[in-house]
Parts: C-alpha cells; structure tokens; sequence
C-alpha cells in the first residue's frame, strides 16, 4: 500500500493541479462568486432553510457537512473550498490514466473546472456548490481505489454511498471513469477477462453503495419521522415505481436526452457548442483507433481470446 501512495503522490504535479484547477476556475467563474447577482436556488444563499428539504432529498449527509460550514455562505469562499474538491478529483482521474504530458495534465483541470455542469453549479447552486464537488471528488476517489487495489470494490462502494448522501447525481461519474478506464484497457494489451473482471468490480461497487445508501435513507426517514421522501422532481419516493410506464420507452428516452446535448435537438441550438460537441466525439474515436493500432490489436481476434 505504500508503494501505491508513494507512486501515486508528486509534489511537482500536484501543484500544477492545484494552480491550474484555480486559474482557469477562478477565469471561468471568478465573476459569479464575487458578484451579488443571485438566481434560482442561489437565492437561498441569503436564508437558513433548514436541514428538511435535503432529508426530503436523500441528501442526508449534508446537514453533516453544513456543521463544519455554516447554512449561510460566503460565495467566494465556498468557490475557493469547491476548487479544492475539484483539483483533488482532476488528479485521482490523471493518476487514475496515468497522464504524465503536463499540457494534458492542464487541459484536465481546466476542463474539469470550467464546464457547463460547474457553471451551472456558481450560477444557480451556489450554497451547495462545494458540496456537490465533494460528491464529485468522492466518485473519483472511489473509480480510483476500485481499480488501485485487489478488493478496493469494498471501500469503493463505501465511498459511493458517502457520494450519494451528499448529492445523488455524481455517481454517473464513477460510472464514467469506470467505462473509460474498461474501453481503454480494451484498446491496450490488457487480457479481456482482466478487462471484464474490472468493469464487473465496478457494478458490484456500486451495487454495494447504492444498498448501503438505500438503507441508510430509510434510518435517517425513521430518526425524522416529520419527513418524509419528496415525490416530486428531484425526488426518490417514486424511483423505484415503473407501474404505468414503458421500460423500453424509459431507456429509449434516457438515451435520447443524453444524445440531445451534444447537439442533436434543439435543446442546444448554439452552433460553436454544437461544433465543439461533434470534432469532441471525432477526436475520442480517433484516439481509440490510434490506441488500438498502436499496441497491435485485432478486435474481433482480441475478444474471441
């Protein structure tokens, strides 16, 4: 386990992480965390709403995290401490690929930082932004031990519960990075049960999480009996309940609305976002081309080994 933490720490990179997760955030964001120029949720930023709304929520553990911090932010400072979270995250996923290129390490970080979801974050979550990068640096935290150590699914799944109690949505990035790390151990001349044992860990991670996570909501419902699971959007009380409702339809809209974003509707009708989106998905492709022409591979004799 040393040798692991020993290979995985440098002082050199970590500070090129942290300086360039904070150039590029404070240049993305810095306006909107200095400015007093409130909307949407970010109106809270002003009051105390209590703990209930995000019990309501299943977001059990940020009540937890607000004693540390207080209900009512400084929007500067909770910017600097979601950084933080968010520096930390960009170098789980950069030792995570093994990126060495400074000029990658640097594209990471400020990709990590400045996207639509984070300026989303400042411009209308603002009282709960750190702690939704915390969500997301626990799933990173948690993709990394998975694939770090021999039974790291155990603590994986840990971390994935601990994700979800703060905010729910992050662990589609577990599920991302788990994705992208399987497709590129595909690319490369790693043996493909060695492949699919790996991307199986990670469903039994967050298999784990998510059981852990549903039992802990019911503990916390049952401590809090004036609270109930809120079964409108946003809500758990009716995650589990498909009467009425087509699965195929469910999955063929699910993907639909994925696909939207990249362009294809007219949800974003931006054309240098929309031209952004397809050279991204042409350059992914390419590589995963490069890669597998790189180290010999033959796909369809590669998956019949």
């Amino acid at each position: 386990m040393k040798g692991i933490f020993k290979a995985f720490y440098s002082k050199e990179k970590a500070r090129l992480v942290l300086i360039t997760t904070y150039i590029f955030g404070l240049a993305a964001h810095g306006f909107g965390l200095m400015n007093v120029e409130f909307s949407h949720d970010s109106l809270y930023n002003f009051m105390d709403v209590g703990t209930e709304w995000q019990l309501s929520l299943g977001r059990f553990l940020q009540p937890v995290y607000l004693r540390l911090r207080d209900s009512i932010s400084a929007p500067w400072l909770v910017g600097l401490i979601a950084f933080f979270f968010i520096a930390c995250a960009a170098y789980l996923v950069i030792d995570l690929f093994g990126v060495e290129n400074r000029l990658s390490v640097i594209f990471i970080c400020a990709i990590m930082v400045a996207n639509a979801t984070v300026t989303s974050n400042c411009s209308t979550y603002i009282p709960w932004f750190d702690i939704f990068m915390l969500s997301l640096l626990l799933s990173c935290l948690a993709a990394w031990v998975l694939f770090r150590f021999k039974y790291g699914f155990i603590a994986s799944g840990v971390l994935i519960f601990l994700s979800m109690g703060f905010y729910q949505a992050y662990i589609t990035t577990f599920v991302t990075l788990v994705m992208l790390y399987s497709l590129l151990n595909l690319a490369k001349t790693t043996p493909l049960k060695q492949t699919i044992f790996g991307a199986l860990k990670g469903v039994g991670a967050a298999a784990i999480g998510g059981a852990v996570y549903a039992v802990a909501v019911k503990v916390v419902l049952a401590l809090n009996p004036s609270i109930s699971l809120w079964d409108g959007e946003n809500g758990l009380a009716s995650t589990a309940n498909f009467s009425g409702v087509s699965i195929v339809e469910l999955v063929n809209r699910t993907y639909r609305f994925f696909i939207s974003y990249f362009g294809f509707s007219n949800r974003i009708q931006e054309l240098s976002i929309i031209a952004a989106n397809l050279l991204l998905i042409a350059v992914a492709v390419a590589l995963l081309f490069f890669l597998t022409y790189k180290n010999k591979q033959k796909p369809i004799k590669y998956v019949l080994e």
